[in-house]
């Protein structure tokens, strides 16, 4: 399942290079070095208040969707940018042997699954 352009080949080079599927956050890992190491050579240095200043300017896809933050003069300093445009995590779930996406809705498949022994609302109130 593709998240963006870049999920489902990071994937497979991770497969080819391990024998093993990421978890979900190896993805995670996957694009912080690289937001890191590109506003490190952006800087041109590993001084802190450079790369930060760099990462500032970060509007990068990554395998999770499109990674940015907040400048230091907004209410959530240096924080990821978040809602629809941005990184919103994503939700696996073990369904009948295979880890399988969850959510997001609009690019996971999979619908949420409960064990047979959790009641939702809707079934206790039909008992």
């Amino acid at each position: 399942m593709a998240l963006t352009p870049l999920t489902v080949p990071v994937g497979e080079e991770f497969v080819k290079t391990t024998g093993k599927f990421p978890a979900f956050t190896g993805f995670t890992a996957y694009d912080d070095v690289r937001v890191i190491a590109e506003a490190m050579m952006r800087a041109g240095s590993t001084d802190a208040d450079k790369v930060v200043a760099e990462m500032e300017k970060t509007d990068m896809v990554g395998t999770l969707g499109q990674y940015a933050f907040y400048g230091r003069s907004d209410t959530f300093t240096h924080a990821m940018r978040y809602g629809p445009k941005y990184v919103t995590g994503i939700f696996m779930q073990w369904q009948d042997g295979k880890q399988v996406c969850i959510w997001p809705r609009d690019k996971c498949p999979a619908p949420l699954k409960f064990p047979s022994f959790v009641k939702l609302p809707e079934q206790a109130a039909a008992k």
